[in-house]
């Protein structure tokens, strides 16, 4: 009888499909809403004469003299403004997707990751479901944008084919929606989620095109980083990000934002680290001698281990994992040996875990990527300047957007125990339920939920509540500057509705 080499599965797609993100790969926070509306709409384009114009604004190219005039160095820069992916040389990739005509066909898997598929596939349901009908019936009227009515005209529609089957869409995220419906982030996708998009839909009859594409995004970007948020806490934990203003002034506030943002960079690697252990474990209950092998506090007994394979599309990663394995094995039991000490059954787990995240480790900074980028496209981590300490801050975009959102819901959908449900209030205990966004520690649904004993450990990045007060105040600030917020008296101001 054949024997079957043990092997560890691919720790990348394994984070991938636990995480429900659909390419460890870096992403683009501005290609996300692209590679969705061309999901949504079935169709992209060949965007190549707008690639040329954008070369050769000064040429007469077929079929542009009667669409375009102006100078060459005004028509590139319409252009310019329109692209939202450039190669390393600058030329454009794609563009605004006010129409799908504008969203390239090339390149697609390189250039959106796959995006797309997560937000139409998990956030709306499908193509073919009713939200995604609603947002298709908004979506579809951006082609009536001067600049889409321009440059549409010089792209080819190319008709996205369908899938062959329905399991060949399902998106990883979509994928842990279904198998897990009564997890907190199933119960969140089918509550918050599908309200927002509703209310979306709802809200944008009083946008402009531009601002419907922004917001569009925004949510987007609001969404798919929750989602990961959801992902990465630790057993009983729930989102939480202590969001400041842009022009917060350097001190404990932003401080503990940095604080905040950075700690859910680090579940990435942590997360990473539990399912190396699970594979360990899973070999050792399906081979008895690695198992026994672990017992063994014997150097030459665990080099077993180095006969298992590890499953990944490059070699190199078997051959990383074999050698770190090794040269940690020897330096555990030198130093054991040293210090006259046994290695335990879980010194040796750790010996193999931590040689076999080394060759994955590389995936744990691309899914930090995605958690940046997913913020970035919600108006929501930054500042983009260089290389800042980034944080969790709400700009003028997301909280614009947020309170259009808290306006245009049905009062009974607000999640508050306040009375007046469009108060400022209710505001801050909503968008802390729906998104774990925390302004202040002066609400008592905000403290009860980081009273519980999971949220112990982001609970020390916070400043007291008497800080936190000063951050509302900012938040309030901008709220009024925006137009949102209408003041009766110091103690009474409600959202009212942009016009």
């Amino acid at each position: 009888m054949t024997m079957t080499t043990p092997a560890f599965k691919n720790l990348t797609t394994l984070a991938q499909q636990r995480l429900g993100i659909q390419q460890a790969q870096t992403i683009t926070a501005e290609t996300i809403a692209s590679d969705a509306i061309a999901r949504l709409h079935g169709r992209r384009g060949d965007v190549q004469r707008l690639v040329d114009l954008w070369q050769r604004p000064e040429a007469d190219l077929v079929g542009t003299a009667a669409l375009l005039t102006g100078a060459p160095e005004r028509i590139r820069g319409l252009l310019g403004g329109l692209t939202v992916a450039r190669s390393r040389l600058g030329t454009p990739h794609t563009f605004l997707p006010y129409t799908p005509e504008l969203i390239t066909d090339r390149n697609v898997s390189q250039i959106f990751r796959d995006m797309g598929a997560t937000v139409v596939d998990a956030l709306w349901g499908g193509v073919d479901s009713e939200l995604a009908a609603g947002i298709r019936e908004v979506t579809g009227g951006w082609s009536f944008h001067p600049l889409a009515r321009v440059f549409a005209a010089l792209c080819v529609a190319r008709p996205i084919p369908s899938p062959r089957g329905a399991t060949e869409s399902r998106s990883y995220l979509r994928a842990l929606f279904d198998e897990t419906t009564a997890s907190p982030l199933a119960s969140w996708a089918r509550g918050t989620v599908t309200e927002d998009w509703t209310a979306w839909v709802a809200a944008s009859s009083g946008m402009s095109i531009d601002e419907q594409l922004q917001t569009f995004s925004v949510l987007i970007g609001l969404h798919l980083h929750v989602a990961l948020q959801w992902r990465l806490a630790p057993s009983g934990a729930r989102p939480l990000s202590f969001c400041v203003t842009p022009d917060a002034a350097a001190g404990p506030l932003v401080t503990a934002s940095c604080n905040v943002y950075q700690w859910w960079q680090g579940r990435t690697l942590a997360v990473l680290q539990a399912m190396s252990l699970e594979q360990v474990d899973a070999v050792a209950d399906e081979n008895p001698d690695l198992s026994a092998a672990l017992d063994a506090n014997d150097a030459a007994v665990l080099s077993r281990w180095r006969l298992v394979r590890v499953e990944s599309a490059r070699q190199k990663s078997a051959d990383l994992f074999h050698q770190r394995y090794q040269d940690e094995l020897t330096r555990r039991t030198d130093a054991a040996q040293t210090h006259q000490m046994q290695l335990s059954r879980n010194d040796a787990r750790e010996i193999v875990r931590d040689a076999l995240l080394h060759p994955f480790a590389p995936s744990a900074e691309k899914f930090r990527d995605y958690l940046r980028q997913t913020g970035r496209a919600a108006a929501y981590v930054g500042p983009d300047r260089g290389y800042s300490r980034k944080r969790y801050q709400i700009d003028a975009r997301l909280l614009g957007l947020l309170a259009r959102l808290h306006t245009s819901r049905d009062e009974m959908k607000i999640r508050t125990s306040e009375e007046e449900r469009y108060s400022i209030e209710g505001f801050l205990d909503d968008i802390f339920d729906r998104y774990g966004i925390l302004i202040t520690r002066g609400r008592e649904a905000a403290e009860a939920a980081l009273a519980t004993e999971s949220m112990k450990p982001l609970l020390r990045f916070l400043p007291n509540e008497a800080l936190t007060e000063a951050n509302r105040h900012d938040v309030e600030q901008l709220l009024e500057g925006l137009r949102l917020l209408r003041r009766y008296s110091d103690d009474s101001a409600v959202l009212v509705p942009m016009r």
